[in-house]
């Protein structure tokens, strides 16, 4: 049995866009806003209820939101901006400082994690117990969950087969600014704690921490079929050479103190879900052949306006540059998804698809009529009939339709249900470290993920490197200390991220595999920022021969943890 405890400091976003909005009270009473929001229909129902109002009374417009990464879910100065609005008659504008936005809203949550350990003299974990206390700050009301816990608390037991699991989950508030959500909500802390405790278990039973993993990681997804973690691990260790010579590549050895740097490998696994919810998709087809299609998704970065746009081309059978995409604000749809929770593309892409099969089914009988047919059937772009005559949709709308056509028009509400699906991150990680200064310089970093059908290639590797270089600042710099309360670093000029000197080189590799977003696609949106703590510290761990249980992992942490390492 083996016990250990971990730290985790609270964390910022670094969005480049403030907090933002504008209220204006239209003639007809209606309150509009223009917010900086990536939840447009939650906001609406929040203000709704925080003044009391329907919510037919209230319409959220479209922007685009200069940087989110989870933090802009909450209503922030609009209850204030439509009091004030209403109050003088007049528009009203609010716009956070950057150092407001540090010092005040919605940090990633400092987290403090135990993890115990039961094992067989083999390797295999029969039993863990796992305590997470996550602080949420002075209130939770920057969190859009009804129940404030983060989801992260999901995953403490990582993607292994542990037959007697037991975890406990807190937020705790205390005297400090308040806390919401950060890319995939508090896993990146759990991850952190589970990684670098089988590290700390793989030395304890003398195995390879590669072996250690691939011992005890699931054999099956939850969903019955075949698991690819192990395949995912075996991938980012290649990917970096593991098995040419193991951790512990170069230097003088763990912990010795010489002018030759030390090196060291580490490597880290985590599984995560997709998500689910409500959306609805607009279609119509036009007289001149083209596709408008109306979203209330955010545009907040993610590249799914793209996606939608790329679905609906694919299952329609024209050409991309045919597809309008129109942002609508909250009168346009019954509801829509939002930005979180890797669900933006599962659940507007099978929304537009839905939308897509019903205008089809709405356009068959004037397909057959133009045909001469009793019957067609849509074959890749238009319709067929039984003797093989074929008229494409861009020819039906030419000739069949007009400005105001009813069949060329449907506007579709899904529920996508949650899934037991599980998408595998593994990332490897290379570290030289300076013996006299502590200093941790990155060499180079694996990812390798189970994918899906990839949809958009680049916008699938944006989200991949930049959660990578996101999980390297959280590993390597970023924290938020506190004095009497308060943030001591509480500007961009004390708050470090990483700038494109910190990004080593960054090794790709994609595993085929089936998701249950649209053309078998699967999450990659906040999946890679996940393990990059873990696999970092593991690696400095090897590369000094000594555990790191804290983050960010700074160089007097480093030369602490040499020191006791040479101690013992």
């Amino acid at each position: 049995m083996f016990e250990h405890t971990f730290t985790i400091p609270a964390v910022h976003q670094g969005y480049l866009e403030p907090s933002a909005c504008v209220v204006q009270i239209g003639v007809d009473g209606r309150v509009g806003v223009w917010p900086s929001n990536k939840l447009p229909y939650v906001l609406r129902d929040q203000l709704a209820d925080l003044i009391d109002r329907p919510t037919d009374d209230i319409v959220i417009h479209p922007t685009v939101v200069g940087g989110d990464f989870g933090a802009k879910g909450g209503p922030m100065d609009v209850p204030l901006a439509s009091h004030l609005a209403r109050l003088t008659g007049r528009p009203i504008k609010f716009v956070s400082t950057a150092q407001d936005d540090l010092l005040t809203l919605s940090h990633r949550h400092p987290s403090v994690v135990t993890i115990r350990t039961g094992l067989r003299h083999d390797g295999t974990i029969v039993a863990r117990h796992v305590r997470i206390v996550y602080n949420t700050g002075a209130y939770g009301a920057l969190k859009p969950s009804e129940d404030g816990m983060l989801t992260g608390a999901d995953y403490a037991g990582g993607p292994y087969e542990i037959p007697n699991l037991e975890v406990e989950a807190f937020c705790v508030y205390t005297n400090q600014p308040p806390c919401g959500y950060m890319r995939a909500p508090g896993h990146p802390q759990v991850a952190f704690a589970v990684e670098a405790h089988m590290d700390l278990l793989a030395r304890e039973v003398g195995l390879d921490p590669l072996e250690f993993r691939l011992r005890n990681v699931a054999r099956r997804s939850p969903t019955g079929g075949e698991g690819l973690a192990a395949a995912v691990l075996r991938e980012a260790a290649n990917a970096i050479g593991w098995q040419e010579s193991g951790p512990g590549v170069g230097g003088e050895g763990p912990g010795s103190f010489s002018a030759t740097p030390l090196v060291g490998r580490g490597i880290a696994i985590i599984e995560r879900g997709i998500g689910f919810g409500e959306g609805s998709s607009d279609i119509t087809v036009n007289p001149d052949g083209t596709i408008t299609v109306v979203t209330g998704l955010p545009d907040n970065g993610t590249g799914t306006l793209t996606v939608v746009a790329q679905v609906v081309a694919e299952e329609l059978g024209v050409a991309f540059e045919r597809i309008e995409l129109v942002r609508g604000t909250t009168d346009a749809l019954v509801t829509d998804v939002g930005s979180a929770a890797d669900r933006m593309t599962n659940v507007a892409g099978h929304a537009a698809i839905a939308a897509c099969e019903q205008v089809k089914a709405q356009l068959a009988p004037l397909a057959a009529s133009m045909l001469g047919a009793d019957d067609v059937r849509w074959d890749a772009g238009g319709w067929r009939s039984a003797d093989g005559r074929f008229v494409s949709l861009e020819e039906l709308a030419v000739e069949a339709l007009g400005s105001a056509t009813p069949e060329a028009h449907v506007q579709v509400t899904i529920n996508r249900p949650r899934s037991l699906h599980r998408s595998y991150c593994a990332q490897a990680a290379e570290v030289e470290v300076d013996p006299d200064t502590g200093e941790v310089h990155l060499r180079r970093v694996a990812s390798s993920q189970d994918t899906g059908t990839i949809i958009n290639t680049l916008g699938h590797q944006g989200q991949i490197e930049g959660g990578l270089v996101q999980g390297i600042g959280y590993a390597l710099m970023e924290e938020m200390p506190l004095e009497d309360g308060r943030i001591a670093n509480p500007h961009l000029g004390e708050y470090k991220i990483p700038t494109v000197r910190d990004v080593p080189e960054l090794i790709t590799v994609n595993v085929s595999s089936v998701g249950p977003g649209p053309f078998e696609a699967g999450a990659i949106g906040e999946t890679p920022c996940v393990p990059t703590g873990g696999a970092i510290a593991n690696a400095v761990a090897d590369a000094i021969g000594g555990p790191v249980l804290s983050l960010p992992i700074t160089a007097e942490k480093v030369l602490g943890a040499r020191l006791r390492a040479n101690l013992r």
